[in-house]
């Protein structure tokens, strides 16, 4: 759970970087290609924002693209591993000065995510965590925050998935699993706090509501 916030929280500061960096200086095409160059570096996947892109710097940095894809490994079904028709990005401006970085915003609109399972325990969900192949079964192994890792103090506010649809196929026990209709929001104070799950998903066609407070960082 750690890796995906650090990926999560790492996502943010590139996209957001890119934009403030660029915002009056550089055609929309040459930020929107280094956001796909640096956000490829940091997962390890190909990333495309194939759709338009718009931004915001005050009072909020905010970014919006529509048509984002992430490729999948080699080896795995089907050419992405996740895409969705619009990703919002924002993060509260005047905290970043304090090494704070509250994100205000950050929604997925109808993201489809393949997830899967080869037969030599390979996955595709590792991100950033290098070739797929050589990864083995991490997906059961818990992550515990290390003092020093992140050096700044995150939080997360609006985080929501909008319509999604998600797939997990496990080639190795040969069991399929479909979750539809998935409308969910996440919210955590901080990383050394509990975080909260709630919402409604659809698993192989019966319909069940999450309400969940999970374990701190």
């Amino acid at each position: 759970m750690r890796r995906i916030f650090i990926i999560l929280f790492l996502l943010v500061a590139i996209i957001i970087g890119a934009v403030v960096a660029a915002v009056y200086l550089v055609p929309v095409e040459v930020y929107k290609e280094k956001i796909e160059q640096q956000a490829s570096a940091a997962i390890g996947r190909q990333v495309e924002i194939n759709g338009d892109i718009s931004f915001v710097l005050f009072p909020n940095i905010s970014v919006k693209a529509a048509n984002v894809r992430i490729a999948n490994p080699d080896g795995f079904s089907g050419n992405d591993f996740a895409s969705m028709d619009e990703m919002k990005v924002g993060v509260k401006l005047i905290p970043l000065f304090s090494r704070q970085v509250e994100i205000s915003e950050f929604v997925l609109v109808r993201p489809k995510i393949s997830l899967e399972k080869l037969r030599n325990n390979a996955i595709n969900w590792a991100l950033g965590a290098g070739d797929a192949s050589s990864t083995r079964a991490s997906a059961n192994q818990g992550f515990s925050r290390v003092p020093g890792a992140l050096p700044l103090e995150a939080s997360l506010g609006n985080v929501r998935i909008i319509d999604g649809k998600a797939s997990y196929h496990d080639h190795a026990n040969n069991q399929k699993t479909n979750i539809d209709a998935i409308n969910l929001q996440l919210k955590l104070p901080s990383l050394d706090k509990k975080m909260s799950l709630n919402g409604d998903v659809s698993v192989n066609g019966t319909a069940y509501t999450l309400s969940l407070g999970l374990a701190s960082l």
